[in-house]
């Protein structure tokens, strides 16, 4: 049997900028210096790093 979705860590507005970020595609060399950032819940820092990616 699935799992069920009890609850989502993110609200809907913040999970739809994750998706378009698709910071799982970054080059390695990105993902390492954004280590820190991915760690904590500071995800306003991720999309203003990455904001030209958002806009596009």
């Amino acid at each position: 049997m699935p799992a069920r979705v009890i609850a989502y860590r993110f609200d809907e507005v913040v999970i739809d900028k994750l998706l378009k970020l698709q910071w799982w595609n970054f080059a390695e060399s990105e993902l390492i210096k954004i280590i820190p950032i991915l760690q904590s819940a500071d995800y306003e820092r991720l999309f203003m790093l990455y904001q030209n990616v958002l806009k596009s």
